[in-house]
């Protein structure tokens, strides 16, 4: 059976969404709020973190791949693998590949 055009768009708009429901449901994405309003998420993948507005207009990112303040994961492993916010506005990310976790200011600036 021959499908028209409305019906292919369709058909490949539902596989699309169906297999980023697959992946997000699999492989939740780390996200802190933080109170005034804005959003960090951990990006595993590119082992950085990345603070956005919730009206999602980015703001800053920060971090890379290694193993020294202020990178996460390491060769062979994923980067950051958790976030949270405390209660003074500083932001703790977990890095699982180097066993540790890294605070930094809301702006991404690491603490000593």
């Amino acid at each position: 059976m021959k499908r028209n055009a409305p019906e292919r768009l369709i058909f490949g708009t539902l596989l699309c969404l169906w297999m980023v429901w697959s992946f997000l449901r699999l492989r939740p994405l780390p996200v802190a709020v933080e109170n005034p309003g804005n959003l960090y998420a951990v990006d595993a993948r590119y082992c950085r973190v990345e603070k956005a507005a919730l009206d999602e207009v980015f703001i800053t990112q920060w971090g890379k791949k290694g193993d020294g303040d202020g990178e996460f994961g390491r060769a062979g492993y994923a980067g950051a693998e958790g976030i949270a916010m405390g209660a003074s506005g500083n932001v703790y990310v977990a890095d699982a590949a180097n066993d540790r976790m890294q605070k930094f200011t809301s702006e991404g600036t690491m603490w000593r």
